[in-house]
């Protein structure tokens, strides 16, 4: 589960039965999550622009 999201360079971590909850009684939310998770880019200049927290990505 999640191996997309991995692949990509997320963390995953599934805690207790977390993991068989989300695949066998939430697989709709695990889909959407990859879907919209796998679409995110951050620039690099959001990222390490100054701006004492008033960035555009803070």
């Amino acid at each position: 589960m999640f191996d997309g999201l991995k692949k990509k360079g997320f963390q995953v971590l599934a805690l207790h039965h977390g993991e068989a909850i989300l695949k066998h009684d939430m697989s709709a939310a695990v889909q959407e999550l990859e879907a919209v998770l796998g679409d995110i880019a951050i620039p690099i200049e959001e990222l390490v622009y100054g701006g004492g927290g008033e960035g555009e990505l803070t």
